[in-house]
């Protein structure tokens, strides 16, 4: 398994898993705030109309959620990555510092 985990780390060495991740971040947060919001809007809107409002009543409500689903997704799995290739690079350098030393 580590095989398989360092041969992975060596593939991916130059893709920027951290800045990703604060990036998807971002746009969960936001996507959140925007849904929060638009669920507010609409129910006020229904309040003074006499009528119900749901989460998903409207198309880009759905939009809203769904960006906001995959984004998180996205985030926490590079965020993962970002932490195993961090561990892996960490350990492959403090074992090089210790070949030099011996």
């Amino acid at each position: 398994m580590a095989g398989k985990v360092e041969t992975f780390v060596l593939k991916t060495k130059k893709i920027p898993f951290g800045i990703i991740s604060g990036a998807f971040g971002m746009v969960v947060f936001f996507a959140t705030v925007g849904f929060i919001i638009g669920y507010l809007v609409v129910s006020g809107i229904a309040g003074q109309t006499m009528r119900t409002a749901s989460i998903f009543e409207n198309w880009w409500q759905v939009l809203i959620f769904v960006v906001d689903l995959i984004s998180a997704i996205i985030a926490v799995g590079s965020l993962v990555l970002y932490i195993i290739k961090k561990i892996y690079t960490n350990r492959a350098e403090s074992a090089e510092v210790g070949d030099e030393k011996a």
